[in-house]
């Protein structure tokens, strides 16, 4: 409270349950030191165009998926975060849109993994935004089953592309 004057928050996010449960909690933490946080749950086409790209919003959660190219740049290069981009903070930085249009300009993958880690710690240090987390699915596949593909799983389901070509190949015994 400030002049007679309470801190009030609006917090919104879509209608995942995990990000939900997320906003509740942080509301919860932000209620704990004396923030009032009020969660509001829109459904997902709403949360992004009446809120997120519009810039109509104080504070937000929500999923985003870079694709099969993790690249950064829509999410945080200064042209983006013009009316209708999708960099949703308004993040400028000199500094960081020339490392990002590098790395979109080399196909060697040793140096935009390079040239990313140098965009991670500028992020770190202006801070225009806090991820807070980014889900690790794991999955076990047994010693007898032949043809899978564990490359890179972009979708849960995406561990599904080529189940017509998994087999299983039994053992003929111990040691065998």
């Amino acid at each position: 409270e400030k002049d007679g004057t309470e801190l009030r928050l609006t917090l919104i996010t879509d209608q995942d349950a995990l990000r939900g449960a997320v906003a509740d909690a942080i509301a919860a933490q932000l209620a704990d030191v004396g923030i009032a946080t009020a969660v509001v749950r829109q459904p997902s086409n709403d949360l992004v165009t009446e809120y997120l790209i519009p810039r109509q919003y104080q504070a937000a959660i929500f999923g985003w998926d870079s694709g099969s190219d993790l690249d950064p740049y829509p999410a945080w290069h200064s042209s983006q975060a013009l009316e209708g981009g999708r960099n949703l903070a308004g993040y400028t930085s000199d500094e960081a849109d020339e490392i990002l249009e590098e790395a979109r300009r080399t196909a060697d993958i040793a140096d935009r993994r390079s040239l990313y880690a140098a965009f991670q710690r500028i992020f770190l240090e202006d801070m225009p935004s806090v991820p807070l987390f980014s889900p690790l699915y794991t999955y076990l596949v047994a010693d007898d089953v032949r043809g899978i593909d564990t490359g890179v799983l972009f979708t849960p389901s995406s561990r599904f592309r080529n189940v017509a070509e998994w087999r299983l190949e039994r053992s003929q015994g111990v040691g065998g």
